[in-house]
């Protein structure tokens, strides 16, 4: 087993050491402490995150994978800029959950409220909404192949389509 500095501040010790044998102890009651995630963190990810409809994580691994071309800051391949941007939107949603969901509602809400976007037939409406929720489904998805990522789109653009009406 891997030693642990008890005193290192990335860990929060919790319950008394003295009272246990040391590999229950580091097992069991060394906890990695979560980073502080700010409410304005929280707000500005999951408002965006919902003005984006849920492609902001994919976004953000895209312009991290090519920033990481530069010389100025590491290379990361976009898979691994991906999952460290879906930790960070997870981290900011938990640490904040209220203020992470009404930002990303309210960013959801926006586009919407643009004057002259309303479409203006029952048929416009339904494909509007199916477009949008295939669009949702390829965002939110946490999917790692492609036809997990093909269901995912297709759920959200059939249930798009269906709740438009």
């Amino acid at each position: 087993m891997d030693k642990i500095n008890l005193n290192d501040p990335r860990y929060t010790v919790i319950g008394n050491p003295n009272e246990i044998d040391t590999d229950t102890f580091i097992s069991k009651k060394l906890q990695p402490t979560p980073p502080q995630v700010s409410q304005l963190e929280s707000a500005i990810r999951g408002g965006v995150q919902g003005l984006t409809i849920g492609l902001s994580s994919r976004g953000e691994a895209l312009l991290r994978n090519l920033a990481g071309r530069t010389p100025f800051l590491p290379e990361k391949s976009y898979e691994q800029a991906l999952q460290e941007s879906r930790q960070a939107y997870k981290q900011a949603q938990e640490a904040n959950p209220i203020t992470y969901t009404s930002s990303e509602f309210v960013g959801g809400v926006l586009p919407a409220l643009i004057p002259g976007t309303q479409p203006a037939t029952l048929g416009r409406m339904v494909a509007l909404g199916a477009g949008l929720g295939a669009v949702g489904g390829l965002g939110y998805s946490e999917a790692e192949t492609l036809p997990e990522l093909a269901k995912d789109i297709a759920t959200g653009g059939a249930l798009g389509g269906i709740l438009q009406e």
